[in-house]
């Protein structure tokens, strides 16, 4: 086989076609959309945005940002599709939901 004929012979799997299964997009959903909960936060000594690791639930991150505002600037939680908290709802969800 020459080198022309190897190279058409390259199948271009970029493109879906009917009946051939998943999209990319889907089969690899967390390259495309956030599937966990993180904290953004502003880290005063070193003077740079910070994101959290990866938190399974809406209530664990809560429960980070409520610690980590004890030490530095939380911006807003964000979460799966989108999903975003402010500041305000997270005061009031710490005020309520911890003791400190």
């Amino acid at each position: 086989m020459s080198r022309k004929n190897s190279a058409a012979a390259h199948v271009d799997t970029s493109q879906k076609t009917s009946g051939t299964g998943p999209t990319l997009e889907q089969a690899l959903p967390w390259e495309h959309e956030q599937m966990a909960w993180v904290v953004h936060y502003w880290d005063e000594i070193n003077k740079r945005n910070i994101t959290s690791r990866e938190i399974n639930t809406r209530e664990d991150a809560m429960d980070e940002a409520c610690s980590l505002m004890q030490r530095h600037t939380v911006s807003h939680v964000a979460g799966p599709n989108g999903e975003r908290i402010d500041i305000k709802e997270i005061r009031e969800w710490c005020s309520t939901h911890t003791s400190r």
